[in-house]
C-alpha cells in the first residue's frame, strides 16, 4: 500500500436463527405464503478483499471483491399451483385459480460471489458527483431440491448501478438527482417469473429561506418510468409507483 493507496480485507462466519414470521406467519391472496415452524438456523461465511484510491483531493475510488455461501438458506419454496379451479395445497390451504402455494424452508447451499467499484468526485467546492457498480452473482449451488439447484435467487439482480449528482450553493439552492438501473431478476426460487431490468431517477431541490427554515421539493421516479415490482402466476403484476411529486417545509430550531 501507499500514500494513495490502502489495501483492506476480512472473513467472517455469521449465524441467524428463523424469525417469528418466517416460522409461523401465513399470509397472501393469489399467492400464499406460509410459515415453517420447523425451520433450522443459516450459517454463513465469507470474505471480502479490496483496496481504495484516493488520486487527490477530488477524486477517490473503491474497489471490493466479495464471496460468501449460506448453509440451510431461508427462502420461500414453491409447493405448487393451482390450476383452472380453485385448490387446497398444504400447508398453505385453498388457493385460488392460477394461485400459488410458497412455505419457508431450508432448502440448501447459497453463493453470493461479485465485485463492487464505488468513487466519488468533487470538482468544484459547489458540485459532487459519486456512482457505484455491484455485480452479484447470487445462485443456489446445492440443494435436494433439483428444481431450484443452480438458479439464481429471487430478488437479487446481477447488475445494480446507482449514480449521483449534486449541487450545493447556499446563496442559490441545492439540487441532488439519483438515477439507479436494477438488472433483471425473478419472483420465486424456481425462476419462472422474471422482473424486468428498470431505471428510476429521483430529484430533490431545496432553497434555505431564513437561518432555521429551508423549502424544498422532491419528485420520485422523475420520467414516470413503469416498472415491475412483483409477478404472480396468475399473470397480473404488482407495478411501481408512478411519478410523485411533494414539497415542504424544514424548520430547525
Amino acid at each position: 500500500a501507499t500514500e494513495a493507496v490502502s489495501l483492506r480485507g476480512g472473513a467472517y462466519q455469521a449465524f441467524r436463527a428463523p424469525t417469528i414470521l418466517e416460522l409461523y406467519r401465513t399470509s397472501g391472496s393469489s399467492t400464499v405464503n406460509a410459515g415453517n415452524p420447523e425451520l433450522g438456523p443459516e450459517e454463513l461465511t465469507g470474505g471480502e478483499l479490496g483496496f481504495n484510491y484516493r488520486m487527490n483531493a477530488f477524486f477517490s475510488a473503491k474497489v471490493t471483491g466479495f464471496w460468501s455461501e449460506v448453509d440451510g438458506t431461508i427462502t420461500l419454496k414453491t409447493i405448487g399451483v393451482a390450476g383452472d379451479t380453485a385448490t387446497v395445497i398444504e400447508p398453505c390451504g385453498l388457493i385460488p385459480e392460477d394461485g400459488t402455494c410458497r412455505q419457508q424452508n431450508n432448502v440448501g447451499k447459497l453463493r453470493t460471489r461479485g465485485v463492487e467499484f464505488e468513487f466519488d468526485v468533487e470538482p468544484h467546492p459547489f458540485w459532487s458527483f459519486a456512482g457505484s457498480y455491484i455485480y452479484d452473482d447470487a445462485a443456489m449451488i446445492e440443494s435436494p431440491d433439483p428444481a431450484i439447484e443452480g438458479t439464481r435467487i429471487r430478488h437479487v439482480p446481477r447488475h445494480h448501478v446507482v449514480l449521483n449528482a449534486s449541487f450545493d450553493n447556499p446563496s442559490l439552492f441545492a439540487a441532488h438527482v439519483q438515477g439507479r438501473y436494477v438488472g433483471d431478476r425473478f419472483e420465486n426460487d424456481v425462476n419462472d417469473l422474471p422482473i424486468d431490468e428498470m431505471v428510476i431517477v429521483d430529484l430533490q431541490v431545496s432553497r434555505r429561506i431564513s437561518q432555521w427554515a429551508e423549502g424544498f421539493v422532491s419528485v420520485e421516479n422523475l420520467l414516470d418510468e413503469e416498472f415491475e415490482v412483483r409477478p404472480t402466476s396468475r399473470g397480473l403484476t404488482e407495478m411501481g409507483m408512478p411519478r410523485m411529486i411533494h414539497g415542504g417545509l424544514r424548520i430547525r430550531m
